[in-house]
């Protein structure tokens, strides 16, 4: 009976040309870093989010360029297309970000 020769995922995924654990093959990975991050702010809510409430919170109030996320607990992410808008909005603002958010960082 032949014997059967199992491969390692590095081998499936490399046609057969990776190398078993002993001269573990590594994979190049090309990471592009992303600078949205930076333009976004986290929110931490007054009250437990009934995120679509939230979400309708923003759109009626003349929002709807901010973008919401639920992170966990009571943050939000907010993000926006535009560098700076968000930033604006919320000193343009403060008295109804205020009703809604314990603070808010960028």
């Amino acid at each position: 009976m032949k014997e059967q020769h199992k491969l390692s995922f590095a081998q499936v995924v490399t046609n057969g040309k990776g190398r078993t654990n002993e001269g573990a093959s590594w994979f190049n990975v090309k990471v592009e870093l992303s600078s949205w991050l930076d333009i976004c702010f986290v929110g931490r809510l007054l009250e437990v989010p009934n995120m679509q409430l939230v979400k309708e919170s923003f759109i009626l109030d003349g929002f709807s360029v901010v973008r919401l996320r639920y992170l966990k607990e009571k943050q939000v992410l907010l993000s926006c297309d535009e560098d700076g808008l968000i930033g604006k909005i919320i000193v343009d603002n403060k008295e109804w970000f205020a009703s809604m958010f314990d603070s808010i960082l960028p």
